[in-house]
């Protein structure tokens, strides 16, 4: 059995999960878009969005969201 990351820490392996998918619907579409910019600024509590973790949406977590 090989080692995989898990940098959050949310026993699935980082390779498996789709940064970006805010709803948990196993796609990143429209929806997931449309979450990210309702939270566009400062926001302490929104890891959904908060895609790099440096409480705020910003147009970094836009790139890692369409990347």
């Amino acid at each position: 059995m090989g080692l995989v990351d898990d940098m959050n820490d949310n026993l699935v392996p980082d390779e498996c999960e789709c940064v970006g998918d805010s709803n948990q619907d196993g796609k990143i579409d429209i929806d997931d878009l449309l979450k990210l910019l309702g939270y566009w600024g400062v926001c302490s509590d929104c890891p959904d969005v908060d895609l790099n973790g440096d409480d705020k949406v910003d147009i970094e977590d836009l790139l890692i969201l369409l990347d």
